[in-house]
């Protein structure tokens, strides 16, 4: 217990005050053990613990099998869109195994605009229409946030004028020559 007297403070034994301000007081101890760390080898003692809940293995799976598809995009097109499509197909049998009530999940509605991407990246019309009405599906019928459809139909959207715009002036320049 520690006493103020006319400003100053009388410390009990093994602590040191010191006056910061009018209210504020610096403790310092004299030993380790009264910091309650026990003081045994200086160090904290720490317990790990994992709270996070296990993953369930088929969302990792298809959370894999959906980025090795992006990875793809780069040496194969054609390997990409056979690898999205099997995100598709293995999602829509897991929900349907589950019982969903909902045919298609996120990992579906991403591996849909990447299959869009890709057939507008090598300018596949019909492949991109095929691939936009089932994202439209997906969307109607899936598990999909609202927040996620608005910014993938913006992205996609943007990416379609920018493309759009991008045929325009090059046709214009074209026949200006």
């Amino acid at each position: 217990e520690s006493r103020k007297q006319n400003g100053a403070v009388a410390a009990t034994e093994g602590q040191v005050y010191s006056i910061m301000s009018d209210d504020e007081y610096e403790y310092e101890y004299d030993d380790d053990a009264s910091m309650g760390d026990g003081g045994d080898d200086g160090e904290e003692q720490f317990e790990y613990t994992d709270e996070e809940e296990p993953a369930d293995d088929i969302q990792v799976e298809l959370e894999n099998l959906y980025y090795n598809s992006k990875g793809l995009r780069d040496t194969s097109l054609e390997e990409a869109k056979q690898s999205f499509e099997k995100v598709i197909e293995q999602e829509s049998n897991e929900l349907a195994s589950n019982e969903s009530s909902h045919k298609y999940g996120p990992w579906s509605y991403k591996a849909m605009k990447q299959l869009v991407k890709l057939h507008l990246r090598v300018g596949d019309a019909a492949g991109v229409q095929k691939d936009y009405q089932r994202l439209l599906e997906c969307i109607a019928a899936g598990d999909v946030s609202p927040n996620q459809i608005e910014k993938g139909i913006n992205g996609m959207l943007e990416r379609v004028a920018s493309l759009y715009q991008g045929n325009i002036y090059s046709s214009m320049s074209s026949s200006n020559s």
